[in-house]
């Protein structure tokens, strides 16, 4: 006899990025199998599926889609497969539009029938588009599509579809931050002490977030403060991929410096653009001779790989990475010819990809706590990507007396990536007018060849009646209130630069410098050189750094050098375990003879104590005194917030200080603690599951009520918020360990986890001749449709969360003769001799029953025998 078998190469053809083979069916013998004979038909097309929803990852044409719950229902033959909806294909990325333009065609088309589609109803893939099938691997709970290319969108990488969007639920919301500090000098000497809390309180319903921070201070003679800094409420906009905000906010600073602003502002916001699509990479256009792959390298990486057809190609969703470096591009043709050319890649902060524009637009009142007024302020920018390498861009500022243009673009070269652009000003000072430019310039760039890295060079020049809107509202008030100092900080030039270089294998060199000076002759230049090196040598990291500050004001010059040596306890240097783990040391000195030397030792509780600490000894030196310090701190971070501790004693001083961290969310199940909260939060409902670890999570856990805050999410992209359940009892289980959310920006996710919760039950079920219920058999609640389980070898069962008494039948075809019923018994007051159970350690309930034909299970009593 000869029997074929089919294995389906599902991770072969996810890795590939290509769709899988349909599966071929096979035929199983059930005489290989001891006992009655049991219908093996659904097994006969690869994974057996019970029906059911099942949450899976879904790909398409290998591309991954995302996490859905997928039904999966009865067909003929007794088979299962999965349906969808025209909506949740929508979703996974295939054009449904598409679909059904194709249909109203007629023949010739992806449907030659032409019957309407119930748009609202679950249908097998293969009635929505005929050439289309689904191949599932039950083990990895991974689902892959094959549909035509034809039907499925197109978008580059990176894109989540927006109606995956989630705004989230509605709730209150408090972070808070705590931090206590008290000193007292030794020998009867004075006491400073000092508390400090933050807060931010917030509502979110629907679209809408509502903000208020504001900051109280106290100290030991008994001043304290308080400072509202921000009230606004804010939405996002998704058509425009923008937000809207009215209250209390800041600028992006973007193109002119950032102010504060109270009023409305509408702006774009780049976090709801696709991944490729936020920052700036080049286009990179070729032609292949024949079916090819194309590969980027970057810096002899490679970033990218894509399969192109014969003729020209252009790839426009290159991801970006730092500031550029020039890309390698290889066409490997099919007959194994290769060719390479090179694409100049640099890129400054104003520039976007083609086609991609930013904007934002704001109007209100100034509000700065230094400025004694609040003119009324006008602010609109915009930036726009002409070309593949140039973006033009523009913006105007307008208040009281005062009004500025400016006009901007922004390229890529084979030199490097260049920005310049020129502001006008008008500015009305006691009746005065006074008319001024200033220039901008910045340049960045990457050598390839010697792996040199001018991160931002940038240069401005402002003539002598240039004033920015800052400068021209605080002069303002200095003629309005002469008797107050005040100081003419206004720009004139200003020269910065950045570069690294690496050095070896794992050394790298940096030098910044900057230079600025003023039309003030009084208020002098500022001047600050860096430059240090990094490195390492084995398991030991060293670096040195050194720099020089000039003060305008002051018009003194400082010197600084520091050296930090630094490497792990153990011949492991990934050595996880509790204990102190790393020791360091830092060395610095001053130019006015001062130096301090510190060594410190840290530790931690191990991957499965969330405890730091460490300890601490310096000695530092002045022209008056010398100091000996010890010092030892520690932070516990808990699944409520994180909580810190310090203390020092010196010659000079004993210290003290605390720290706490931690947010509050009131929501219809309840109030719940957790970590400090992100721009984006997942609240995790898994009843019945505390204990259970959120992976990633900055140490949350579910609690007593089910709940647990998962913060630090990315907005507008998909999340997995995972939970490891090794700490869960027996009587606990999780439907699924993984949900994938995608939240809005500073939304409140609901991410309900399905928990089965009921005591475990291994079942033995025997038939009256003896005999073991059949191999594949179900298990049913006789008053449910709903499957507990399925009977594996020697009549055994896994079932959970049965009633503490009642009947189940076991279906192993569908005639009478093909299934029984058992009654059972549970009960925890009960002995095990006299309820037929017995309990090992891990809390699994055995038992034993027979299964009898439906009519003679009906006539007995509920029995159950003890398990041998």
């Amino acid at each position: 006899m000869a029997v074929a078998v089919y294995c389906a190469p599902f991770g072969s053809a996810m890795s590939q990025q290509a769709p899988p083979a349909r599966p071929s069916e096979v035929e199983f013998d059930p005489r290989f199998l001891s006992g009655p004979a049991v219908d093996l038909e659904r097994f006969s097309s690869g994974n057996a599926v019970l029906p059911g929803v099942y949450a899976l990852d879904v790909r398409v044409n290998g591309r991954r889609a995302g996490r859905y719950d997928v039904r999966y229902v009865a067909s003929d033959g007794g088979r299962t497969e999965p349906c969808f909806t025209l909506g949740e294909l929508e979703k996974m990325g295939v054009d449904t539009r598409r679909i059904l333009e194709a249909r109203s065609e007629g023949p010739g088309s992806v449907q030659p029938d032409s019957d309407p589609l119930n748009t609202e109803a679950c249908l097998p893939l293969n009635t929505i588009v005929p050439q289309a099938y689904a191949v599932m691997d039950l083990g990895e709970l991974a689902l892959e599509l094959s549909v035509p290319q034809a039907y499925v969108h197109t978008h580059v990488r990176g894109w989540v579809d927006p109606v995956r969007w989630n705004d989230g639920i509605t709730a209150g919301l408090l972070d808070y931050s705590l931090n206590g500090y008290s000193s007292r000098a030794r020998h009867g000497g004075s006491q400073f002490s000092n508390l400090f809390l933050g807060l931010t309180s917030g509502l979110n319903v629907g679209s809408w977030r509502l903000r208020q921070r504001s900051t109280k201070s106290w100290a030991n003679n008994g001043s304290s403060s308080w400072n509202s800094l921000e009230l606004f409420a804010q939405r996002g906009i998704n058509p425009w991929r923008s937000q809207f905000l009215v209250g209390d906010s800041f600028t992006s600073g973007e193109l002119f410096d950032s102010i504060g602003l109270r009023g409305v502002r509408l702006f774009s916001d780049d976090r709801m653009l696709p991944d490729t699509l936020r920052t700036y990479a080049p286009i990179v256009r070729g032609v292949a001779e024949t079916n090819a792959i194309v590969t980027v390298r970057q810096a002899g990486r490679v970033i990218y790989e894509q399969n192109v057809p014969a003729g020209p190609f252009q790839l426009e969703d290159l991801p970006a990475s730092g500031y550029g470096g020039d890309l390698d591009v290889t066409v490997q043709e099919a007959d194994g010819r290769q060719s390479t050319f090179s694409v100049p890649f640099s890129t400054v902060p104003m520039l976007l990809r083609e086609g991609v524009h930013r904007y934002s637009v704001g109007l209100g009142r100034y509000r700065n706590a230094e400025s004694q007024s609040e003119p009324p302020v006008f602010e609109g920018t915009y930036q726009y990507g002409f070309t593949d390498g140039f973006t033009g861009y523009t913006g105007t500022q307008i208040s009281s007396d005062y009004a500025s243009i400016m006009l901007g673009a922004a390229i890529n070269t084979k030199v490097g990536a260049f920005s310049l652009d020129v502001t006008g000003a008008n500015t009305q000072i006691e009746r005065e007018s006074r008319k001024g430019i200033s220039t901008r310039l910045n340049y960045s760039n990457i050598l390839s060849t010697t792996g040199t890295r001018f991160s931002v060079v940038g240069y401005r020049y402002s003539t002598s009646n240039f004033y920015s809107l800052r400068d021209a509202i605080h002069a303002h008030d200095r003629y309005s209130n002469p008797d107050e100092p005040w100081y003419d900080y206004r720009l004139k030039q200003r020269l910065q630069v950045n570069v690294s270089q690496p050095v070896g294998s794992s050394g790298n060199v940096f030098i910044m410098a900057s230079r600025q000076n003023y039309w003030s002759s009084r208020s002098g230049y500022d001047l600050q050189y860096q430059i240090g090196y990094g490195g390492s040598y084995r398991s030991l990291n060293y670096s040195i750094f050194g720099q020089r500050v000039r003060s305008g004001e002051s018009a003194t010059l400082s010197n600084q050098i520091m050296l930090t040596l630094s490497m792990p306890l153990g011949r492991n240097s990934a050595h996880t375990g509790p204990g102190f783990n790393t020791v360091s040391s830092t060395m610095t000195r001053s130019s006015n003879g001062d130096h301090q030397v510190q060594a410190s030792v840290n530790g931690s509780g191990g991957a499965d104590i969330p405890v730091s600490f460490g300890l601490t000894a310096s000695t530092a030196e002045t022209d008056s005194a010398r100091t000996n310090s010890l010092g030892a701190f520690g932070s516990y971070r808990s699944p409520y917030g994180t909580y810190s501790a310090s203390a020092s004693t010196s010659s000079q001083a004993n210290q003290f200080a605390m720290g706490a961290r931690g947010a509050l969310v009131v929501h219809a199940g309840g109030v719940t603690a957790g970590p400090p909260l992100g721009r984006a939060t997942a609240l995790i409902q898994a009843k019945g599951a505390a204990g259970a670890r959120v992976i990633n999570g900055q140490g949350a856990s579910i609690d007593s009520n089910g709940y647990a805050l998962v913060p630090y999410l990315s907005p507008y992209r998909v999340n997995n918020v995972m939970l490891d359940p090794s700490k869960l009892g027996m009587e606990v289980e999780l439907g699924a360990t993984s949900e994938e959310v995608v939240p809005t920006l500073d939304s409140i996710v609901l991410v309900e986890f399905r928990t089965e919760q009921g005591k475990p039950v291994l079942l033995r079920l025997r038939r009256p001749d003896g005999e073991a219920v059949p191999l594949g058999a179900q298990v049913y609640q006789t008053d449910a449709d709903r499957a507990l389980g399925t009977v594996g070898q020697g009549g055994v069962a896994l079932v959970r969360g049965l009633p503490d008494q009642g009947m189940l039948t076991i279906k192993w075809g569908d005639t009478p003769q093909e299934q029984c019923q058992a009654a059972y018994a549970l009960s925890d007051g009960q002995t095990a001799a006299s309820s037929g159970q017995t309990k090992n350690v891990s809390g699994l309930i055995r038992i034993q029953a027979e299964c009898q034909t439906p009519f003679a299970a009906a006539a007995d009593a509920p029995q159950a025998k003890e398990q041998s």
